[in-house]
């Protein structure tokens, strides 16, 4: 298998000579077997029929692309300043579109000029036209507590759900990194 442009493994980014390329194609060389995984515009992201991920708005292209053979990860940057990424969750497999799950998709905020994994895979450094990030996987943070569940559904906003069906579930953003959520009397 061959990357195009920084990786000498893993995957075969399709060129084209226009700016609406939002795919990714994933070529075996020695079984010529392929597949495209797709940044689409409704979720975030795709594999086949699959999908899941922040909302990306207007037309976007995929402007970089890293491969990470320790957690088997394909990041692509978009213009539009999207990082969307697939986890293979097959492993030794990369023949079909079955074996990789689409994550949610981040916002850098600008475009993304590039991504580059650490040598274990646990930070990827994503460059954007004004600032540098480091991006870490964290697990989602849930609570229950007395009825109430909240759920982590973005690095900055959490669902609140009843299990009495007369209160409607509600919405908290904030404007930091949540790590953690706790649930408990007078919360």
């Amino acid at each position: 298998m061959l990357l195009c442009h920084t990786l000498s493994i893993g995957i075969l980014r399709q060129k084209l000579p226009c700016c609406a390329l939002n795919q990714v194609r994933i070529w075996n060389l020695k079984t010529d077997a392929n597949f495209v995984l797709t940044v689409d515009s409704d979720d975030g992201g795709g594999a086949g029929g699959g999908g899941g991920g922040a909302t990306l708005e207007g037309v976007q292209f995929i402007t970089c692309l890293s491969y990470c053979s320790a957690r088997r990860l394909v990041a692509a940057g978009t213009n539009s300043g999207a990082v969307v990424m697939w986890r293979n969750t097959v492993q030794d497999r990369f023949d079909d579109d079955d074996g990789w799950k689409s994550l949610p998709a981040s916002s850098a905020g600008s475009a993304v000029r590039g991504l580059s994994w650490g040598a274990a895979g646990e930070v990827c450094a994503l460059s954007t036209v004004r600032q540098v990030f480091f991006l870490h996987e964290q697990e989602r943070a849930v609570s229950f507590y007395g009825g109430a569940a909240a759920t982590q559904v973005t690095p900055t906003a959490v669902q609140i759900a009843f299990s009495d069906r007369e209160k409607a579930p509600s919405k908290l953003v904030t404007n930091v990194s949540i790590e953690q959520i706790k649930l408990g009397e007078g919360t």
